[in-house]
């Protein structure tokens, strides 16, 4: 898996993780890892299905804002953790 986008907030750093083939990006599966930005430590996991964006924005607090695209537009969705 490759890092892909990540977001910084409050200490904490979210990376988002995706698998890719010969440079192509499959959007199938994706990891959402949070750890602490000072010690490296994992935090938590989140798994992030094919419906939610290709990029993660920006998180805050297990809140996740992706950018995507819906057709030939800009597509926007949040997701929470909970």
């Amino acid at each position: 898996m490759n890092a892909v986008s990540m977001s910084l907030a409050k200490g904490r750093l979210a990376i988002l993780f995706r698998e890719t083939f010969r440079g192509m990006q499959h959007n199938d599966v994706g990891i959402i890892t949070v750890k602490d930005a000072s010690t490296g430590a994992e935090i938590t996991r989140y798994s992030a299905g094919p419906d939610l964006g290709a990029t993660l924005a920006c998180y805050g607090e297990d809140d996740f804002v992706f950018i995507g695209r819906d057709k030939d537009n800009l597509a926007i969705q949040h997701a929470a953790s909970k």
